[in-house]
């Protein structure tokens, strides 16, 4: 089976539990946010994995890099009913008082397999303004659609969410589900 990638918490909370620090902090990510999950070969099942990537800010989020929270990938080819693409991690990105700028691409797809696709995962993005100009994919994984009985995986809800009413919320990248 596929690997599993661990939870990734980025926070700006003053006692790591409730409190935001209401000091004007904020999360500034100029790379990318890799949580993607290991290849299999031939799995009889994916791995059993339930991780997700969750930001949290008062003032703000600038995702610049892009968030990769996708699926694995099973890369068998024997014409079998092995061969199952793993299930993405979720993404939530919650601000209190602040926009969210994200300009780097979002992937929370399923992986692809030879006879199941995985599943997307959900996506929750809240802030006063939301800003997106990349591409985001919550598609469920391929399967091979010549193989009798084979599944691709399904795709997610994803909730984009501007507090401050008409307007908030602005996107030109290409939603993909």
């Amino acid at each position: 089976n596929g690997g599993c990638s661990g939870d990734i918490f980025i926070d700006t909370r003053i006692d790591g539990i409730n409190s935001l620090a209401p000091d004007g902090t904020a999360i500034d990510i100029q790379g990318g946010v890799d949580a993607g999950k290991g290849e299999s070969l031939n799995s009889t099942s994916p791995a059993p994995c339930f991780a997700s990537v969750f930001m949290q800010a008062y003032s703000g989020v600038t995702l610049a890099g892009g968030v990769d929270t996708s699926g694995a990938d099973d890369r068998g080819n024997d014409g079998g009913t092995d061969g199952r693409g793993g299930s993405a991690n979720d993404l939530r990105i919650q601000v209190v008082d602040g926009p969210i700028v994200i300009s780097g691409p979002l992937d929370i797809s399923g992986g692809d397999g030879e006879y199941t696709g995985g599943d997307a995962a959900f996506t929750e993005i809240v802030g006063n303004t939301v800003e997106i100009t990349a591409d985001i994919s919550l598609r469920g994984g391929n399967a091979d659609p010549a193989l009798t009985g084979s599944a691709g995986g399904s795709s997610n809800d994803i909730i984009i969410l501007g507090n401050n009413g008409l307007g908030a919320v602005t996107n030109s990248g290409t939603v993909n589900i």
